[in-house]
């Protein structure tokens, strides 16, 4: 028998990234498979991107803080990720 394992798309895990019923680990842990899929998307290495999100957004993902700067940097990889599939 075959199994089939279906990768979560982005706005998967925005769902539990928004989710404020999940505590903030798991809502930074959704936001860092995020943080793939749009370094995937835009060519950038995992390391390269959180690098450029914490430059722009005095925010790195890697480390579990608070709400306001996880919204704060969970922001600014939707709006890479949008700004990157107006060009397709």
């Amino acid at each position: 028998m075959l199994y089939f394992t279906r990768m979560s798309s982005f706005n998967v895990h925005r769902k539990e990234v928004l989710d404020s019923s999940n505590d903030i680990a798991h809502r930074y842990s959704h936001a860092r498979s995020c943080l793939n899929k749009v370094a995937n998307f835009t060519g950038l290495t995992r390391s390269e991107l959180i690098l450029k999100a914490e430059k722009v957004t005095g925010v790195n993902l890697d480390i579990n803080t608070d709400e306001e700067q996880l919204l704060k940097g969970f922001q600014y990889l939707v709006t890479l990720r949008e700004s990157r599939l107006k060009i397709l």
